[in-house]
């Protein structure tokens, strides 16, 4: 995956449009870039020591995203 910016930048940049798109329909493809954000972010923070704690709060924050979109949105 080729990012613009930081890991921890484009997890920032996701979590805000997520919370944005809350009250509107979430295009399949965003939320599919969502996931594949997640578990790049995942696997580079396993193969640094350095920052693990910021990056898996950011994942964790968008995750909690995801699941209200998710749930208010049955069609994702």
């Amino acid at each position: 995956m080729e990012l613009s910016g930081s890991v921890a930048q484009n997890l920032r940049d996701a979590i805000k449009s997520a919370r944005r798109l809350r009250v509107q329909r979430v295009y399949p493809d965003t939320v599919r870039y969502w996931r594949q954000l997640i578990e790049f972010a995942r696997k580079k923070s396993l193969r640094s020591n350095a920052g693990d704690w910021m990056i898996g709060e950011l994942i964790e924050a968008l995750e909690a995203e995801m699941e209200q979109l998710i749930c208010a949105a049955p069609h994702l």
